[in-house]
């Protein structure tokens, strides 16, 4: 039997999504997007704190400036209505290659980019997936990788961490490491046994990413024959 291949349809999976994240189940995805307004005004008052130490100083009092010049433009307080709960548009779906599920199922390491499927190959991410899952657990043990298996193993789940793929591992794609909270029960598992996790997340070098249900992928991810 031939080997099925992925098939990625962008904007299938984007309607999909911001059609999910508008129902009941889906509001509870986007309450995890929303920045509480304590929280902003919390970061104004250190952004003013920070900005009046450095304005007496000399290497610093342009920097002090700014920030003071950020504050008077409440700046601070635009996460509390830009954010993915309050407008979903501003989200995006992401496809999550498994590479480390923990010990206690809840917590694990994807591969994901950004970018449009129709620039990369899935089964290309789906190998560096297992790739990465083989320098991790020791499987290869090659000295050179010594490097990226010290990244890898960097393994305490810290909450909507990302970090880029080193090159010549991304082969110079954009491509992440994602700490994820996950449900395994809503993986799609490819031929190969590689995990595939959809994901609502904001996105760049930084921000917030929650698992949303495989259904979401129904009608944009397909399992073909070569």
């Amino acid at each position: 039997m031939s080997r099925k291949h992925i098939l990625i349809d962008d904007d299938v999976l984007h309607r999909n999504l911001q059609a999910f994240l508008r129902t009941p189940a889906g509001s509870k995805v986007r309450d995890s997007f929303d920045m509480p307004l304590w929280l902003c005004l919390f970061a104004g008052m250190m952004l003013f704190c920070a900005g009046m130490c450095m304005l007496p100083t000399i290497v610093w009092t342009l920097a002090g400036v700014q920030m003071l010049g950020a504050l008077l433009r409440f700046e601070f307080l635009k996460p509390a209505w830009e954010n993915g709960s309050r407008k979903p548009e501003l989200l995006r779906p992401l496809v999550g290659y498994g590479i480390i599920i923990g010990p206690s199922g809840k917590y694990g390491l994807v591969l994901g980019t950004f970018r449009p499927s129709r620039e990369y190959s899935p089964a290309q991410l789906e190998e560096l997936a297992k790739f990465l899952g083989g320098v991790y657990s020791g499987r290869n043990e090659d000295p050179r990788l010594a490097e990226l298996a010290e990244l890898l193993r960097d393994d305490s789940y810290q909450a909507n961490r990302r970090r880029r793929v080193p090159e010549p591992y991304a082969e110079g794609l954009e491509l992440y490491l994602f700490d994820v909270e996950i449900d395994p029960h809503k993986a799609i598992l490819t031929d190969e046994g590689t995990p595939l996790f959809l994901f609502a997340a904001e996105p760049g070098e930084k921000g917030e990413i929650a698992q949303v249900p495989a259904a979401v992928g129904a009608g944009a991810i397909h399992l073909v024959p070569a």
